[in-house]
């Protein structure tokens, strides 16, 4: 209590600049201690800046044929999903190719085929002429037998020779008819035959195509999907035959196009 009635004689002793001076130095220690307490309660668990910005990784997403685009289903900065539809392109061209090549396969095999049952035809030829050949040497033979005793004549004996040279030759044109066919199916079936195999590479890349390119989303055509979750960063360029390009700020994941 003196000590208050001390501080206060003293101050009402003291010269007004004095005491502007007290009062401002507790005024400010108030609003020290003020924020002091704004700070430790509230403030401190904020930041604040005037250059910030914020980074991300980014998953690009491709399509892996080119096409006209339908339909863009995401714009800037917009919130997407892993696996969300981004891009539908006309899927068309692509399921025009499946179907040619769908086609294609179908024709090759059948020709492949076509090519063994050739190869049991060619068999039955060969034999045939080379039964033939046979008849034709055993003929020759006997009218070269018969000659010294003038029961052949020479011009018969060239005439034979002459039938059984025909015989030869085509028992091998007959051989190599044969060969040539057994060259694209020998060691192999319909399903293992090189051409067919080609066929269906073919039909696989054509139908990845049509997957990549559809436009159908009940069955995965067409779609370009989001790789992460997070906002559409690039907006795509809707010009017909122009590919698309989304980049999506979250998490790095494959590549993924439907």
């Amino acid at each position: 209590m003196s000590d208050t009635s001390s501080f206060s004689g003293r101050f009402s002793q003291a010269s007004p600049r004095q005491r502007w001076l007290v009062l401002v130095g507790i005024v400010l220690l108030i609003a020290a201690l003020a924020y002091g307490a704004y700070w430790l309660l509230y403030a401190r668990f904020f930041e604040s800046t005037d250059d910030a910005y914020v980074t991300g990784d980014t998953a690009q997403i491709n399509s892996r044929t080119a096409g006209t685009i339908l339909a863009i289903r995401a714009n800037n900065t917009q919130a997407v999903r892993q696996g969300q539809l981004l891009v539908e392109l006309d899927p068309l061209p692509a399921q025009v190719a499946m179907q040619a090549a769908e086609a294609d396969l179908a024709n090759t095999a059948r020709n492949v085929r076509m090519l063994f049952a050739k190869a049991d035809e060619q068999r039955a030829q060969l034999v045939q002429a080379q039964a033939v050949l046979a008849q034709r040497q055993s003929d020759y033979k006997r009218r070269a037998a018969a000659v010294g005793d003038g029961a052949v004549s020479a011009e018969d004996l060239s005439d034979a020779r002459h039938v059984l040279d025909q015989a030869a030759a085509a028992a091998t044109a007959a051989q190599n008819a044969l060969n040539q066919t057994l060259a694209q199916i020998q060691g192999t079936s319909v399903a293992t035959n090189p051409q067919v195999l080609a066929a269906e590479a073919r039909l696989r890349v054509d139908e990845g195509h049509a997957v990549a390119a559809g436009a159908v989303v009940a069955i995965g055509h067409g779609s370009l999907v989001g790789a992460a979750e997070g906002a559409v960063e690039a907006y795509i360029n809707a010009v017909a035959d122009v590919m698309g390009r989304i980049e999506a700020h979250g998490p790095a994941l494959p590549r993924q196009v439907a």
